[in-house]
């Protein structure tokens, strides 16, 4: 078969295919339009409504009451109370014990051996004689010129009244030279009053240096409780026990004292409360023999 009949036949076959579809459309197209004209069929009449009216229900019946019932308890047993043991009696208290104040315990303060004053040379003042020059700082004044009053010349008189107004003249000058003294007089004048005030200063010295040795043992003990009354007022926070420590006092002779810590107690911080309390060291008792000393005061203090 050649190609040329082969597409003749399928073109033949195609044709007969579109004119079937074509007449099928058109029998749905016609069945469609006869229904859609065709009279709708009317539908016969609904019978009227018949209304019965009902006689009202009987209301319901009461449920019948309920008779009380008596309830019936369970039987109790006997109760017996449990037994509730006693308490023991409390302990009495024991009585506190009341804690007196216990004064801080001051060291017993070692007197110092007092120095023996008799064997010390007595110095030998001699009396100053009107020969000795005694040595002063203070410059000694000049003595007071005598002021020489120069007097205007006066005109030349008469021979006669010169020779009387002569006489008359020297005698006032004779008056003049005796009133004033002598300039040597003045210094050694002040000369015996700076030898007699220095006598009294040397006899105010011995006096004092000679002060008995119980006087200066005395005066020792004084000036240690002192030291160690003040000593025991320090702040020492945080430390507990006997604290140990060593304190170099020095009195001058008026009293005004001056202290340090020489030996601590090992804690650096109660070592430094306690330098600066002695730092703040009062006026103390001037030494008998009005000299300058030192004391080395040793110090307990208990912190509890």
């Amino acid at each position: 078969m050649s190609i040329a009949a082969a597409r003749g036949e399928m073109a033949g076959r195609t044709g007969l295919w579109l004119t079937a579809g074509t007449a099928v459309v058109g029998a749905h197209l016609l069945a469609a339009s006869w229904a859609l004209d065709r009279p709708v069929a009317a539908l016969p009449d609904a019978p009227e409504a018949v209304y019965i009216e009902l006689a009202p229900a009987p209301p319901p019946a009461a449920p019948p009451a309920p008779q009380p019932v008596d309830p019936v308890l369970p039987e109790l047993q006997s109760f017996s109370p449990p037994e509730i043991p006693q308490p023991e009696p409390a302990p009495e208290p024991e009585p506190e014990q009341i804690v007196e104040p216990v004064d801080p315990v001051l060291p017993d303060l070692l007197p110092m051996p007092a120095p023996d004053f008799a064997e010390m040379p007595t110095p030998v003042v001699e009396p100053p004689s009107d020969a000795v020059l005694l040595a002063s700082d203070r410059p000694l004044r000049r003595p007071d010129r005598p002021v020489v009053r120069q007097r205007a010349p006066e005109p030349e008189p008469e021979p006669e009244r010169q020779r009387r107004a002569e006489p008359q003249r020297e005698e006032p000058r004779r008056q003049r030279t005796a009133e004033q003294p002598a300039p040597e007089a003045q210094p050694q004048q002040r000369r015996q009053q700076q030898a007699s005030s220095a006598a009294q200063g040397n006899d105010s010295s011995q006096a004092r240096a000679a002060a008995s040795p119980q006087a200066i043992a005395n005066w020792q003990g004084e000036v240690q409780a002192r030291v160690a009354r003040h000593m025991h007022r320090a702040n020492l926070s945080g430390a507990r026990g006997t604290l140990q420590a060593t304190v170099v006092v020095s009195v001058a002779a008026n009293g005004r004292a001056s202290a340090r810590l020489a030996a601590g107690t090992g804690n650096a911080r109660v070592d430094n409360a306690l330098a600066r309390h002695a730092g703040r060291m009062p006026r103390l008792p001037a030494p008998p023999n009005g000299q300058p000393a030192n004391l080395t005061v040793p110090i307990a203090i208990t912190v509890r």
